[in-house]
């Protein structure tokens, strides 16, 4: 049995006469996702036409009612305006509608009646949202109150939303600016979505169950308008429309406590088709994602061009290489490629678990939306129970202490023991804030080399200085290094120099307080024209502390800070003024100098006035920022060489180095955490929180809760292990405790390196709790 949908909906026309409604494009926005939840409508295909001409709604009704069989069930609903002729002849207006010529530019009656009737679907039924709607039953046999003997499934049934000289409502009123769906509709929906409508309780809405509601559901609201039900040689009791959703009270994990969303009076559901879509295809994706969490995930097979196969273990490969079957799906797995990329850079990890915290968060919202939530007011809960767990992150982590703690959490981040030791060695001989770097090597191994250089906190001033679009990098080789501690705004200071430097054949990194104007446009033009390769940043940091920082940056390099606060000023200046680095790195948020050029005395002269300014320093705050620079200038940069025997697996490898740098960036920034989903578990416990009181602060916590558990529950499930036998097994063990899925024992998390970067959790549910905030948003 095939369950098949067209919703038209008109709200704008070009005649004037007829005025705009907002309320159509609500309409089938909503009733398109009731029809399409498989708990409610289950509907295998819902179509919908919006604001289209009589041509294209009499193809897409003849598209829906032929080649139907006898078990099918087929649903058409109109909201737009309807109107009388002269003659009484009863029109449906469509986009181009012309008032004094309805047959040849409407959807006429007659045309709708003739297309029931020829169609062989055993269930036709048709909702008609328009004003003068109940005429058209004129001609059709009432529904009596006892069935139709002999012809049931012959005819076809007719649910308008006023009598034949009625006008439909928007909202309380006929006003042009009603901004919620129209009065029938919304009864409609509530009937479909509450439960209510199951009059007999026997788990379906019937369609005269539902004209019954939706009759005394308009009555209550609007009592000049009456819905009618008409019945052409069918039987109404018997067409089930719907399985009847029951409010119910979800259970918790490990207990029987009360549910965070009240059963309460049925109340109308506030998701929309465009809800369903998004969520969809978030489901579809995560679903996969999902199967790689923890160390016993599983590899994944995505199906490529031209219908090949790849094997992937990773949220990156698999994100960028998902391809949906179902084009409706596309949207939403693009919600999550999106938050695949940006975990990666922000974190280099745990884009598998945000993933996992999505699709349990999303699942929750739609359902807190189904009972109907107010998408903002979710939103906005959902940020401030977000704001109560990351207030509580900082109590649970750790700082780093040893050298082994961040070998083995890399490791297990990077799936690769050798990285974990490598950069747990550059982090220990450049320290906290020292510059660890990635670069390809002709040999077959990994190798770390230490260098001079430094990095400061400022990307590039034009998306048109990239050089790398994959990795969104300026990468300049052997550059010259302007340091101006003045505004560059007019290219005409500036050309001498650029000149100059041109004639050696050299790229130039600019940093200077502001560059702007035509000076900027000037070394964009040249970077896009491939004149001259050159990349603008502004100098880090304000006031003195940024003439202190270009003075460090200068010495690094071996350069002069030229301008209004420097020795010398830029138009007297040639390239011996400019500083030299082997190699400079620029992205959209920081410049990294590898190599610089300056002379080790030098530098090791500002280190030294450095510790003496942090020894006489009155300031904590002042104190902290001398550290900064001390750290910068005295730790260098570690550069982790990569090499491989193919260029696909030397992207591989250099892309996992990458994300296990930032890895280990933030674990000695932000410290550690437990591992294996066991944060997030202990997270649960903190959303009874007394701020969190209103109605949609319960929902939201009640949805983070669930999903706070999930990452736990996907990583024992990939172990084939049962997931609630192990959380109430973690539940009965001493605090503190862990479960090492990979051994299958639970242990104390000081004995075991099971280990998480608490920005890693962090930064996970920041991302999960935005994206199910967007999916709220969606009209």
């Amino acid at each position: 049995m095939g369950r098949y949908a067209l919703l038209v909906a008109t709200g704008q026309y070009a005649d004037p006469r007829f005025s705009r409604l907002r309320a159509p494009d609500q309409d089938v926005s909503r009733l398109a996702a009731v029809l399409e939840d498989s708990d409610v409508g289950g509907f295998d295909e819902v179509n919908v036409l919006r604001d289209a001409t009589d041509f294209e709604v009499r193809l897409a009704v003849e598209g829906l009612l032929s080649d139907r069989r006898r078990e099918d069930l087929v649903l058409l609903y109109f909201s737009c305006h309807g109107f009388r002729s002269a003659q009484s002849r009863l029109y449906f207006a469509t986009a181009n509608t012309r008032y004094e010529r309805p047959a040849g530019s409407a959807v006429s009656r007659s045309f709708i009646n003739e297309q029931f009737e020829d169609c062989h679907a055993g269930g036709r039924v048709l909702f008609l949202d328009c004003c003068f709607s109940g005429a058209f039953g004129e001609g059709l046999k009432s529904a009596p109150s006892s069935a139709l003997a002999g012809q049931v499934g012959e005819g076809y049934v007719v649910v308008t939303a006023s009598d034949a000289f009625e006008h439909s409502f928007e909202g309380d009123t006929l006003a042009l600016d009603a901004s919620r769906s129209s009065v029938f509709t919304d009864v409609l929906l509530e009937a479909l979505t509450s439960g209510g409508a199951d009059l007999d309780a026997d788990g379906w809405i019937s369609l005269d169950e539902l004209f019954s509601y939706v009759r005394d559901g308009v009555a209550r609201r609007r009592p000049d308008q009456k819905p009618k039900l008409f019945a052409h040689a069918a039987e109404p009791n018997l067409i089930q429309v719907a399985r009847a959703r029951h409010a119910r009270v979800a259970p918790s994990l490990e207990d029987n406590t009360e549910s965070a969303i009240s059963p309460g009076p049925p109340r109308i559901a506030t998701y929309t088709q465009s809800h369903q879509i998004v969520a969809r295809g978030i489901r579809v994706i995560a679903e996969v994602i999902g199967r790689t969490l923890g160390p016993l995930g599983r590899h994944v097979l995505i199906r490529g061009d031209n219908d090949s196969y790849l094997e992937a273990r990773d949220s990156a490969s698999i994100a960028a290489s998902f391809k949906a079957d179902d084009p409706r799906d596309d949207l939403g797995v693009g919600y999550i490629r999106e938050l695949v990329h940006k975990v990666h850079c922000d974190v280099g990890d745990g884009a598998t678990t945000a993933t996992v915290l999505t699709e349990s968060m999303t699942t929750g919202a739609l359902d807190a939306l189904r009972r109907g939530a107010s998408p903002a007011r979710l939103k906005r809960s959902l940020e401030r129970a977000l704001e109560v767990l990351l207030a509580e992150l900082p109590a649970i982590s750790t700082e780093v202490h040893y050298k082994e703690q961040i070998s083995s959490t890399i490791a297990r981040s990077a799936g690769d023991a050798v990285i974990g030791d490598l950069l747990a060695e550059a982090l220990d001989k450049v320290g906290k804030e020292g510059v660890v770097t990635v670069e390809e090597s002709s040999a077959l191994s990994f190798a770390l080399e230490l260098t001079e250089g430094t990095r400061f906190d400022r990307g590039y001033l034009s998306g048109s200085f990239v050089t790398d679009p994959d990795r969104a990098e300026a990468v300049l080789e052997d550059p010259y290094i302007l340091l101006c501690s003045s505004e560059l705004l007019v290219a005409e200071e500036m050309v001498p120099m650029l000149e100059k430097v041109m004639q050696a054949s050299k790229p130039l990194l600019v940093i200077a307080d502001d560059v702007d104007g035509s000076a900027l446009a000037t070394l964009v033009v040249n970077k896009v024209h491939d004149t001259f390769k050159s990349v603008a940043v502004k100098a880090p940091g304000f006031g003195e502390r940024r003439k202190a920082l270009l003075q460090d940056i200068a010495i690094v390099t071996g350069g002069t800070v030229l301008g209004k606060d420097g020795k010398s000023t830029l138009a007297g200046a040639d390239v011996s003024s400019l500083g030299r680095a082997r190699r400079v790195v620029v992205t959209s948020s920081d410049t990294t100098i590898i190599d610089g050029a300056g002379d080790y005395e030098q530098i090791q002269n500002r280190v030294d006035q450095l510790r003496r300014e942090i020894d006489s320093c009155d300031s904590d705050y002042d104190r902290e920022k001398l550290r900064e620079r001390l750290a910068k200038l005295a730790g260098g940069v570690a550069i982790v060489r990569v090499g491989a025997q193919t260029e696909k697996e030397l992207r591989e490898r250099k892309g996992r180095v990458e994300r296990a740098i930032r890895v280990a960036r933030v674990l000695v920034e932000e410290g550690m955490v437990p591992g294996g989903g066991v944060t997030l578990l202990e997270l649960r416990a903190r959303l009874d929180h007394p701020e969190l009181t209103e109605e949609t602060d319960r929902m939201a916590a009640h949805i983070l809760r669930d999903a706070l558990a999930a990452p736990f529950r996907q990583i024992v499930r990939n172990a084939d292990l049962d997931e609630q036998d192990t959380l109430d097994a973690l539940a009965r063990q001493p605090a503190g405790t862990v479960f090492d899925v990979a051994e299958g024992a639970f242990a104390p998390e000081t004995a075991t390196n099971l280990l998480d970067p608490a920005a890693v959790v962090r930064t996970a549910l920041t991302t999960a709790v935005a994206l199910t905030g967007r999916l709220l948003m969606v009209s």
